[in-house]
């Protein structure tokens, strides 16, 4: 499941988000989305859980501060 993560700077680290996202649960990949998006990058975490997980999981980090920010994770409505 992918959750997508907002707020995040544009300069992230890729390696410790994989780390800290890895405390919630298996993670397969994280990367970043910037085309079209300017300044508010869209970060996406693909994880090996449920849906259910996956949701909970973005409850749960929406809205923490991570590497200076706000940040806000959701997922797609698609995959729930």
């Amino acid at each position: 499941m992918k959750i997508f993560l907002t707020g995040l700077p544009e300069d992230a680290d890729a390696e410790r988000l994989h780390a800290r996202m890895s405390e919630f649960g298996p993670v397969l990949d994280v990367h970043v989305l910037r085309e079209g998006l300017g300044d508010h990058p869209l970060w996406v975490v693909d994880m090996d859980v449920d849906a259910g997980t996956a949701t909970q999981i973005a409850l749960r980090i929406d809205n923490i501060w991570f590497q200076d920010r706000f940040i806000h994770a959701h997922v797609p409505p698609q995959q729930a």
